[in-house]
Protein backbone atom coordinates (compact mmCIF):
# COMPACT_ATOMS: atom_id res chain seq x y z
CA UNK A 1 0.00 0.00 0.00
CA UNK A 2 0.97 3.62 -0.47
CA UNK A 3 2.34 5.71 2.21
CA UNK A 4 -1.26 7.22 2.16
CA UNK A 5 -3.16 4.18 3.39
CA UNK A 6 -0.40 2.96 5.30
CA UNK A 7 -1.11 6.30 7.46
CA UNK A 8 -4.92 6.25 7.46
CA UNK A 9 -4.66 2.42 8.62
CA UNK A 10 -2.44 3.72 11.34
CA UNK A 11 -4.80 6.94 12.54
CA UNK A 12 -7.26 4.30 12.81
CA UNK A 13 -5.90 2.01 14.70
CA UNK A 14 -4.62 4.66 17.06
CA UNK A 15 -8.11 5.83 17.28
CA UNK A 16 -9.45 2.30 18.09
CA UNK A 17 -6.86 2.17 20.69
CA UNK A 18 -7.81 4.74 22.10
CA UNK A 19 -11.58 4.42 22.25
CA UNK A 20 -10.59 0.97 23.87
CA UNK A 21 -8.91 2.28 26.26
CA UNK A 22 -11.30 4.88 27.50
CA UNK A 23 -13.88 2.27 27.33
CA UNK A 24 -11.70 -0.12 29.88
CA UNK A 25 -9.71 2.72 31.85
CA UNK A 26 -12.21 5.61 32.37
CA UNK A 27 -15.95 4.26 31.75
CA UNK A 28 -16.23 3.25 35.27
CA UNK A 29 -17.25 -0.06 33.71
CA UNK A 30 -14.42 -2.20 34.43
CA UNK A 31 -13.57 -0.46 38.43
CA UNK A 32 -11.45 -3.95 39.91
CA UNK A 33 -9.71 -4.75 36.25
CA UNK A 34 -9.77 -1.87 34.09
CA UNK A 35 -6.17 -0.76 34.88
CA UNK A 36 -2.49 -1.48 34.88
CA UNK A 37 -1.43 -3.86 32.03
CA UNK A 38 -5.22 -4.98 31.16
CA UNK A 39 -5.71 -8.00 29.76
CA UNK A 40 -8.95 -9.36 28.02
CA UNK A 41 -9.46 -12.27 30.18
CA UNK A 42 -9.59 -10.32 33.58
CA UNK A 43 -12.00 -7.87 32.06
CA UNK A 44 -14.06 -11.25 30.38
CA UNK A 45 -13.96 -12.29 34.64
CA UNK A 46 -15.06 -8.83 35.71
CA UNK A 47 -17.75 -8.99 33.06
CA UNK A 48 -19.19 -11.96 33.96
CA UNK A 49 -19.17 -11.92 37.74
CA UNK A 50 -21.06 -8.86 37.23
CA UNK A 51 -23.71 -10.30 34.85
CA UNK A 52 -24.16 -12.91 37.66
CA UNK A 53 -27.48 -13.73 39.19
CA UNK A 54 -27.55 -13.21 43.04
CA UNK A 55 -28.64 -16.85 43.55
CA UNK A 56 -25.89 -18.44 40.90
CA UNK A 57 -22.22 -19.50 40.50
CA UNK A 58 -20.22 -18.49 37.95
CA UNK A 59 -17.42 -21.36 36.92
CA UNK A 60 -15.08 -20.07 34.05
CA UNK A 61 -11.17 -21.10 32.98
CA UNK A 62 -8.94 -18.19 33.03
CA UNK A 63 -5.38 -17.73 33.68
CA UNK A 64 -4.21 -18.64 37.05
CA UNK A 65 -2.65 -14.87 36.84
CA UNK A 66 -6.26 -13.73 38.01
CA UNK A 67 -5.51 -14.33 41.92
CA UNK A 68 -1.72 -14.19 41.44
CA UNK A 69 -0.55 -10.96 39.26
CA UNK A 70 -0.60 -7.56 40.69
CA UNK A 71 -2.75 -6.35 37.85
CA UNK A 72 -5.50 -7.98 39.14
CA UNK A 73 -4.71 -7.73 43.04
CA UNK A 74 -7.83 -5.74 43.38
CA UNK A 75 -10.19 -7.99 41.60
CA UNK A 76 -8.84 -10.88 43.78
CA UNK A 77 -8.92 -8.47 46.88
CA UNK A 78 -12.88 -8.25 46.23
CA UNK A 79 -13.67 -11.80 45.75
CA UNK A 80 -11.81 -12.57 48.85
CA UNK A 81 -13.33 -9.71 50.91
CA UNK A 82 -16.84 -10.25 49.51
CA UNK A 83 -16.56 -14.15 50.28
CA UNK A 84 -17.46 -14.52 46.80
CA UNK A 85 -14.34 -16.93 46.05
CA UNK A 86 -16.09 -20.67 46.33
CA UNK A 87 -13.06 -21.75 44.81
CA UNK A 88 -9.56 -21.73 42.62
CA UNK A 89 -8.10 -25.09 41.06
CA UNK A 90 -5.07 -24.38 39.78
CA UNK A 91 -3.39 -26.75 36.42
CA UNK A 92 -0.08 -26.50 35.10
CA UNK A 93 -0.31 -27.27 31.48
CA UNK A 94 0.38 -30.52 30.41
CA UNK A 95 -0.74 -32.78 27.42
CA UNK A 96 -4.21 -34.11 29.12
CA UNK A 97 -5.55 -30.65 28.52
CA UNK A 98 -6.69 -28.52 25.66
CA UNK A 99 -4.86 -31.11 23.48
CA UNK A 100 -5.80 -28.87 20.24
CA UNK A 101 -4.51 -25.78 21.79
CA UNK A 102 -0.84 -24.76 21.37
CA UNK A 103 -0.33 -23.68 24.75
CA UNK A 104 3.30 -22.48 26.32
CA UNK A 105 4.92 -24.43 28.79
CA UNK A 106 4.93 -22.70 32.01
CA UNK A 107 1.47 -21.21 31.47
CA UNK A 108 -1.19 -22.07 34.00
CA UNK A 109 -4.95 -21.66 34.37
CA UNK A 110 -7.17 -21.82 36.87
CA UNK A 111 -10.97 -23.08 36.81
CA UNK A 112 -12.07 -20.10 39.23
CA UNK A 113 -15.94 -20.33 40.85
CA UNK A 114 -17.47 -17.26 42.14
CA UNK A 115 -20.39 -17.28 43.89
CA UNK A 116 -23.03 -14.35 44.81
CA UNK A 117 -23.44 -16.03 48.07
CA UNK A 118 -20.97 -15.56 50.57
CA UNK A 119 -19.13 -18.58 50.76
CA UNK A 120 -16.33 -18.70 54.05
CA UNK A 121 -15.08 -21.67 52.80
CA UNK A 122 -13.00 -21.33 49.52
CA UNK A 123 -10.90 -24.35 48.81
CA UNK A 124 -7.69 -23.78 46.90
CA UNK A 125 -5.39 -26.05 45.31
CA UNK A 126 -2.03 -25.12 42.75
CA UNK A 127 0.04 -26.76 40.27
CA UNK A 128 -2.06 -29.44 39.85
CA UNK A 129 -1.35 -31.89 36.84
CA UNK A 130 -4.88 -33.69 36.91
CA UNK A 131 -8.24 -33.61 37.91
CA UNK A 132 -7.49 -36.55 40.45
CA UNK A 133 -4.48 -34.09 42.04
CA UNK A 134 -6.88 -31.24 42.54
CA UNK A 135 -9.75 -32.70 44.37
CA UNK A 136 -7.15 -34.69 46.75
CA UNK A 137 -8.09 -32.94 50.11
CA UNK A 138 -4.32 -33.39 50.94
CA UNK A 139 -3.61 -30.83 48.19
CA UNK A 140 -6.30 -28.59 48.99
CA UNK A 141 -6.16 -25.59 51.34
CA UNK A 142 -8.80 -23.30 52.73
CA UNK A 143 -7.36 -19.63 53.37
CA UNK A 144 -8.88 -17.14 55.11
CA UNK A 145 -8.87 -13.32 53.82
CA UNK A 146 -7.05 -12.50 57.00
CA UNK A 147 -5.04 -15.50 56.29
CA UNK A 148 -3.86 -14.02 52.56
CA UNK A 149 -3.33 -10.47 54.16
CA UNK A 150 -1.20 -11.96 56.31
CA UNK A 151 0.84 -13.82 53.48
CA UNK A 152 0.99 -11.45 51.15
CA UNK A 153 -0.04 -8.03 52.75
CA UNK A 154 1.19 -5.69 50.30
CA UNK A 155 -1.03 -6.89 47.35
CA UNK A 156 -3.12 -9.69 48.99
CA UNK A 157 -2.98 -11.95 45.91
CA UNK A 158 -2.87 -15.70 46.53
CA UNK A 159 -0.35 -17.45 47.58
CA UNK A 160 0.35 -20.84 45.80
CA UNK A 161 1.20 -23.92 48.00
CA UNK A 162 1.36 -27.18 46.84
CA UNK A 163 -0.03 -29.20 49.61
CA UNK A 164 -2.28 -28.24 52.59
CA UNK A 165 0.13 -28.74 55.03
CA UNK A 166 2.65 -26.41 53.04
CA UNK A 167 0.16 -23.56 53.68
CA UNK A 168 -0.38 -24.47 57.11
CA UNK A 169 3.30 -24.46 57.88
CA UNK A 170 3.83 -21.13 56.08
CA UNK A 171 0.92 -19.29 58.07
CA UNK A 172 2.35 -20.46 61.66
CA UNK A 173 5.43 -19.02 60.25
CA UNK A 174 3.98 -15.61 58.99
CA UNK A 175 1.88 -15.48 62.26
CA UNK A 176 4.86 -15.38 64.39
CA UNK A 177 7.61 -13.71 62.78
CA UNK A 178 6.45 -9.96 60.87
CA UNK A 179 6.68 -9.17 57.33
CA UNK A 180 9.76 -7.91 55.93
CA UNK A 181 8.38 -4.47 54.29
CA UNK A 182 4.90 -3.42 54.82
CA UNK A 183 3.44 -0.76 51.81
CA UNK A 184 0.91 0.67 53.44
CA UNK A 185 1.18 2.02 56.27
CA UNK A 186 4.92 1.68 55.42
CA UNK A 187 6.23 -0.38 57.96
CA UNK A 188 9.78 -1.88 58.29
CA UNK A 189 9.94 -4.34 61.34
CA UNK A 190 13.65 -5.34 60.31
CA UNK A 191 14.93 -1.86 60.30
Amino acid sequence: PSDQVLHEEFIAELRKASGESHLLRDSGRYPLTGQGDINTYAVFAETARTITGPMARLGIIVPTKIATDNTTRYFFRDLVQSQALASLFDFRYTSNFFKSIAIAQGNRFCLLTITNRPSSHMRLAFLCGSVAEAVDPDRQSSLSADEIALLNPNTETCPTFRTNRDAQITIGIYRRVPVLWRDDPEDNPWG
